[in-house]
């Protein structure tokens, strides 16, 4: 299917499909003509996926409504230096949809959700791949947010966002999240990294320092539990026990007890 072209400051283009496979497929095949431009950066986004996919190789096809689509930064930056760059990716996304009215929390390291009670439900996800061919790199920002409605068989607790409009607002939050999208990189890769945006991050968590048990998955490994401290700045999440403390770089988060108010 043709896509229709949509005017984005500072994008060499943003195309809208009404249906692919995965917006990450269709990126990863234009990656090369955005990474050869530097500063380069492009928008590809759909309707429908037939084939999409979140992280650990999670199907993930989107409900009616929902925005599905994958940015694409070129950049110089090699991958090992991009640690963190999934959080704030996050904080751009929080700040866009805030710009709309709308309030999210973001859940380490790569989840925008919503807080009812006890319940931390999903309402966004953020996947991100780096593309290099020939010297060339760019990021490729694959983004899936529930606007209409939830996705069903998904494992895991999900939300909607409620946006006054949402279809006719539509194009508004493409406009805010390319322009928060591509300030937040160029901040990244031409300042100090994750660390310029730490605060903002820890900020909008959904975990309490001190207050919040976490249960986080590592890989084949044994899960780690601890109490919420805060975020390092290479993205690391700070587990402690009480008597140490722990820096997790990656993995999955299994469980969450939230302090009870009062």
């Amino acid at each position: 299917m043709q896509p229709n072209e949509h005017p984005l400051d500072g994008y060499l283009f943003a195309r809208h499909y009404p249906e692919v496979s995965s917006t990450m497929d269709v990126a990863r095949a234009e990656a090369g003509l955005v990474a050869d431009r530097p500063g380069g950066a492009a928008l590809i986004w759909a309707d429908r996926q037939t084939a999409g996919r979140g992280r650990q190789g999670r199907s993930w096809k989107g409900a009616e409504g929902a925005f599905m689509g994958t940015f694409i930064f070129a950049t110089s930056r090699p991958a090992h230096a991009l640690s963190g760059y999934s959080l704030s990716v996050g904080v751009a996304i929080a700040q866009a949809l805030k710009a709309l009215g709308v309030g999210v929390q973001l859940k380490w390291p790569n989840d925008i959700v919503t807080v009812r009670g006890d319940e931390v439900l999903k309402a966004g996800g953020i996947l991100i791949e780096v593309h290099e061919a020939s010297g060339l790199r760019a990021i490729l920002v694959g983004i899936g947010i529930n606007l209409a409605a939830a996705p069903e068989d998904v494992p895991h607790a999900a939300s909607t966002l409620s946006i006054s409009g949402q279809a006719a607002r539509l194009p508004e939050l493409v406009d805010g999240l390319g322009r928060e999208l591509l300030s937040h990189h160029r901040r990244f890769v031409e300042g100090g990294g994750f660390s310029e945006f730490r605060s903002d991050w820890e900020l909008l968590s959904c975990f309490e320092p001190g207050r919040t048990a976490l249960c986080v998955a590592l890989g084949e490994g044994l899960p780690v539990t601890g109490v919420y401290l805060g975020i390092e700045d290479s993205g690391a999440l700070r587990l402690g026990d009480g008597t140490a403390e722990r820096l997790v770089h990656g993995g999955h988060i299994l469980s969450i007890g939230l302090p009870r108010s009062g």
